[in-house]
């Protein structure tokens, strides 16, 4: 099958995002998937607060500290 690998990919991609029961438990996961999906070697996922109208992350693979951005 031409696909398998990728349905083999996603599948896992599903199994570990259902174990997760918040978002920001989430989105490490979502970010390593997406970041081998696009062959990136970065990848952060913006989340929009609308009560303070901005954008802010807690994912930064590519710097020592792990703390939120605003």
């Amino acid at each position: 099958m031409k696909y398998i690998d990728t349905y083999r990919t996603l599948a896992e991609f599903g199994r570990k995002l259902l174990n997760k029961h918040t978002l920001v438990d989430a989105l490490p996961i979502i970010s390593a998937y997406a970041k081998d999906v696009i062959k990136a070697e970065r990848c952060s996922i913006f989340l929009y607060d609308r009560e303070k109208q901005n954008f802010w992350t807690t994912i930064r693979r590519y710097r020592q500290n792990n703390n939120s951005c605003r």
